[in-house]
């Protein structure tokens, strides 16, 4: 909607990785909610300061790190997550919700294009031990991020809606990649 304060309520990007010979069991998920909000972020004075901002979160429901038929001798070590932006000067900072166990994303370096827009990674990683759940699903502690509150122009929120997830976790020593792709927030 032009003109419009809004929030996206919900988009969550799910994919599982392959099976693979040394881990051929486990699957992994990774479902993030993602929410763009503009001209009225809550933690910055809601409608009235009209600033916008972003959230992204694992504690909502059917959202999170799982790692599904696991066994108390899986090992599950190396995991973490990209985001990938169309801003380079994003600052997150831990939300009500934040387990502690994922460090605050920080600005990688790395970029991609996609679309004749450049996106930005900022990458958090998981610091927590994993205690692998026995013939069961073995979910991660959430995380919980929020921006810092900016002004944004119409036409400079119009490319800030387009993201990317990368994730990553290794599986009994083997990598298990996920990438949700690219997508626009509606």
């Amino acid at each position: 909607m032009k003109g419009a304060a809004w929030s996206v309520p919900v988009v969550a990007i799910a994919g599982a990785a392959p099976a693979v010979a040394a881990s051929a069991a486990v699957q992994c998920t990774h479902t993030t909610t993602w929410r763009w909000y503009w001209k009225k972020t809550p933690w910055c004075g809601g409608k009235k300061n009209k600033k916008s901002g972003l959230e992204i979160n694992t504690t909502e429901f059917s959202t999170g790190v799982r790692f599904s038929d696991t066994l108390s001798t899986t090992a599950i070590t190396d995991v973490y997550a990209d985001f990938w932006f169309t801003r380079s000067d994003l600052a997150w900072s831990a939300a009500p919700g934040n387990s502690g166990c994922w460090t605050t994303p920080v600005l990688t370096g790395s970029t991609t294009s996609w679309n004749g827009m450049t996106l930005y990674a900022y990458r958090s990683t998981f610091t927590c031990p994993v205690s692998p759940v026995h013939q069961g699903t073995t979910v991660l502690p959430a995380y919980r991020w929020q921006s810092q509150c900016y002004d944004a122009t119409e036409k400079e929120w119009e490319r800030a809606r387009w993201a990317r997830r990368t994730a990553y976790a290794t599986v009994n020593g083997v990598p298990q990649p996920l990438d949700s792709g690219f997508f626009a927030i509606e």
